[in-house]
């Protein structure tokens, strides 16, 4: 029985085709070693026509159907896996998510250890900082107030962090992490478990954990280092193991918007 888990997860409130194409590029590109597949559906009643995808019988697949009183996204679900699956080391990958080469998964699982989290990107980003930027088409006076509202929950830049499209942890060590309880019903909680001075990220710095990127080299970046790693707004994004909706927005978006997209995750080009 293998120790690697990838989840996946999709919820009631995303597109269906998510699944779709998660699925076509699971296929189409070897993972490189043996681990169990989970799909994590959260808030679906059983009998919701996604389980008749016809795609699903194309995959073996642990089907995880994951119903919570409210939508606490998608680090709920994760602790609730991380918890049922306490020996394993977890890919955890959410609904945009889908592998871009051969050995994605291996990559992975050859350079993780004990107190490491790997993603397949990272970031400088602050919520303070890019409350100014233009990408957000907000007035001056409401980026100020979304940036004071904001430097309660998230440092300053530069915010070195993980995203959480897709990253690998040790079930035990998700489990450490205490979550945020603030704005329950918000798309806030989840920024701040990703990025917020007690996120994900700045909980296990804290940890001395070692937060690396890798990218399709099989090359381990530490956080002063993500830049160069040619993964996640830098370059062509040519060495990225795992694309996301981030990525694609990135890669498909003119240079302008490029600029400001890479100076709210690393400054200044």
């Amino acid at each position: 029985m293998t120790n690697v888990l990838v989840a996946y997860l999709i919820s009631v409130y995303d597109d269906r085709q998510n699944l779709v194409n998660f699925i076509k590029h699971y296929k189409k590109y070897k993972s490189g070693c043996s681990h169990d597949l989970l799909i994590c559906f959260k808030n679906f009643n059983s009998d919701d026509d996604i389980f008749n995808k016809k795609e699903l019988n194309d995959v073996k697949v642990i089907k995880f159907i994951d119903n919570n009183d409210f939508n606490d996204y998608d680090w709920g679900s994760y602790f609730r896996i991380a918890k049922e699956y306490n020996e394993k080391k977890i890919l955890f990958m959410n609904c945009h998510s889908y592998p871009l080469i051969n050995n994605w998964l291996n990559i992975f699982v050859q350079n993780y250890k004990e107190n490491t989290l790997i993603g397949s990107s990272g970031s400088y980003e602050s919520q303070v900082n890019t409350s100014f930027s233009k990408l957000l088409n907000i007035n001056y006076i409401k980026s100020i107030i979304y940036a004071v509202s904001n430097f309660i929950d998230f440092p300053l830049f530069p915010n070195p962090h993980i995203r959480s499209n897709c990253f690998m942890i040790s079930s035990k060590n998700f489990q450490s992490l205490k979550l945020t309880k603030k704005y329950k019903y918000k798309k806030k909680a989840t920024w701040i478990n990703e990025s917020g001075r007690y996120g994900m990220s700045n909980q296990l710095k804290k940890k001395k954990f070692n937060l690396f990127v890798v990218n399709s080299d099989g090359k381990l970046f530490d956080y002063f280092d993500w830049k160069n790693s040619e993964t996640y707004a830098t370059g062509k994004q040519s060495k990225l193991i795992i694309s996301d909706k981030h990525s694609r927005i990135y890669n498909d978006t003119n240079d302008e918007k490029k600029k400001l997209i890479r100076k709210n995750v690393w400054g200044e080009d």
